[in-house]
């Protein structure tokens, strides 16, 4: 991981850019890359339903009634 101090372009510079995740504090490095493993039975369900979760969420942003539901 590469750090740089003092540097006044990477202070301005935050996210991904292609592979290479930037941070404002200079420090940069690979995105992290997705195992191979295999989910077990109860994970795969719990991943599932936090998609749908997910997926309800957008929705509700995106619907005008929804959306006035949940804000605050």
């Amino acid at each position: 991981m590469a750090h740089g101090r003092k540097n006044l372009i990477m202070k301005v510079f935050r996210g991904k850019s292609g592979k290479l995740c930037m941070e404002p504090d200079g420090v940069s490095g690979s995105q992290p890359g997705k195992s191979k493993r295999k989910w077990t039975e109860n994970q795969a369900k719990h991943l599932s339903r936090f998609e749908c979760a997910k997926e309800y969420g957008r929705r509700a942003v995106a619907d005008p009634l929804l959306s006035a539901h949940y804000a605050m």
